[in-house]
């Protein structure tokens, strides 16, 4: 695309003003704390790094190279905009109040604040600045537009129930290529489970980032580093035209993306003359390629409500009937780390439709993370064991649950004794189900305050809702039954919220009344 910046230099020039901020695309100066650090581990990882920066207009502005050479770090109090001097340390065990050096180009180094300083902040949120060369550095996170970031000191793990994992599937990192994005360098990732409590992350790139030798780099970086208990994955957000337009276009066309899974190569979906964004292949192109491999590569539709209008609003109607249900999987219902928001609301809502429509899709839920956010949204996935092959198996079949905090799932029973979990087909007349979740009042994930189990038959146009009378939320399980329901088929699903309206939204069970 450089070639072309000279004919589009007009359109550009505005673009050049060198921002300390994001306004203007990523900038070359970073700072960026984990949002949560699980109990137990003792420091508190500050990162800071330098790298070339670009402009709105990605591939036809200057990206501009940071250099620094005195980096502090400050503990920030919003209430009273108070600012305290901290020491720091590094991996070598230095320890410093302001650390010297000069550093230009692509440069990172983690430094580290010991946690036991900050006791009256456990289970709570730490507010942290960082200054480089006397000027306060802006982080990727929420807080991008006010100089601080926080990372919430976690004084209690993640929900857990036995037989089940955790993990977020939707990561991007330096690998990929991209003056207007930001990913944070491979070695974060190692610190997943240690940082994070997450099983298992799967790294998606865009596709139309990577070369062939990043593609190879990164299933590299999964084998050599993947443990015991903590898996390393590689996929791939995969990006489609969702629109009509045949004119190149300066800005974004509606594209539509996926999460490619246990993909063998990487989908090559080329690009438009003017915008890398602007992929040349359509998603029915992109899918009957997927399809034609026939290596077990599978997907799901990534952030299919990201805009209420504008280049996310999907255009499903487009998609080849056959293609939602193979190898489209599934929707990821939570993009980001709130099912508050609308995109994740109308998300679910659209996952209800297609599931009425008689389609077979399971959930996801993942952070998205171009920052240090891995597990804000996140996928509990129901495993035998805590492997490539296993976590792969499980995001086919079906027996998953996304959320944004609690986390529980539901069984059936049919009145012959025969049981179905997420994921499976029962048939029968009448139907026990039986929901099991984290129960603990003090958590701020595992306040259960209210569960619904959604019953859909298809071809009505709305879900039913059962009553749960009696619910004991602080006991961890309950059982019903639904009977006198009239023949035909149907799904169930279930959804846990907490006092906060954070949410865990199920797959779907699928019912066949006899």
């Amino acid at each position: 695309m450089e070639g072309h910046s000279l004919f589009l230099l007009p359109f550009a020039l505005s673009y050049l003003e060198d921002k300390p901020d994001w306004s203007y695309g990523v900038p070359d100066k970073i700072f960026d704390l984990p949002w949560r650090l699980s109990p137990g581990y003792d420091k508190i990882p500050v990162l800071c790094l330098l790298r070339k920066g670009g402009g709105k207009i990605a591939y036809l502005t200057p990206r501009r190279s940071g250099k620094v050479d005195s980096i502090k770090i400050y503990r920030f109090y919003p209430d009273s905009d108070k600012l305290e001097q901290m020491r720091f340390s590094d991996e070598e065990g230095s320890i410093y109040t302001e650390y010297k050096g000069h550093h230009q180009g692509d440069w990172y180094k983690i430094f580290y604040l010991e946690r036991e300083m900050f006791s009256d902040a456990e289970g709570k949120s730490l507010y942290i600045k960082v200054n480089f060369d006397d000027e306060f550095i802006i982080s990727p996170k929420d807080e991008r537009e006010t100089s601080y970031a926080s990372v919430h000191l976690a004084n209690k793990p993640l929900p857990r129930l036995f037989g089940w994992l955790v993990g977020d599937g939707h990561i991007h990192t330096e690998v990929a290529d991209n003056p207007s994005e930001y990913g944070p360098p491979l070695e974060i990732f190692l610190n997943g489970r240690d940082w994070f409590g997450l099983d298992y992350i799967i790294l998606t790139d865009h596709g139309f980032d990577l070369k062939e030798a990043d593609w190879i780099r990164l299933r590299r970086f999964a084998q050599e580093n993947s443990r015991e208990d903590f898996s390393i994955l590689i996929g791939e957000e995969i990006h489609a035209k969702n629109d009509n337009n045949w004119l190149p276009s300066l800005t974004r066309c509606h594209s539509m993306h996926f999460l490619g899974y246990n993909l063998k190569k990487r989908i090559k979906t080329g690009s438009t003359l003017f915008h890398s964004y602007n992929p040349s292949k359509d998603e029915n192109e992109v899918m009957a390629e997927l399809v034609s491999r026939n290596d077990g590569g599978f997907c799901y539709i990534a952030h299919p409500r990201a805009e209420e209008e504008g280049r996310w609003n999907y255009e499903l109607g487009r998609l080849k009937d056959g293609y939602l249900g193979n190898p489209i999987l599934g929707l990821e219902v939570l993009n980001g780390g709130d099912f508050r928001e609308k995109k994740n609301k109308d998300a679910v809502k659209l996952l209800t439709k297609l599931l009425l429509k008689g389609k077979r899709l399971w959930v996801m839920g993942n952070s998205d993370s171009h920052s240090l956010r891995l597990g804000m949204g996140r996928t509990y996935i129901k495993a035998k064991e805590n492997s490539r092959e296993e976590i792969l198996a499980v995001l086919k079949s079906g027996k998953t649950v996304a959320t944004d905090g609690p986390f529980g799932y539901m069984e059936v029973t049919s009145e012959s004794g025969k049981k179905a979990g997420l994921g499976e087909s029962l048939k029968g007349k009448e139907f026990e189900f039986t929901l099991k979740w984290d129960a603990d009042p003090k958590h701020q994930y595992t306040d259960i305050s209210l569960i619904k189990v959604y019953l859909g038959k298809i071809g009505e146009e709305r879900e039913r809702e059962p009553l749960l009378p009696g619910v004991d939320y602080n006991r961890g399980s309950f059982t019903t039954r639904v009977r006198n329901l009239e023949p035909g088929s149907y799904y169930a699903r279930a959804e846990f919220l907490t006092s906060e309206k954070r949410r865990a939204v199920t797959s779907p069970i699928f019912l066949e009344v006899e």
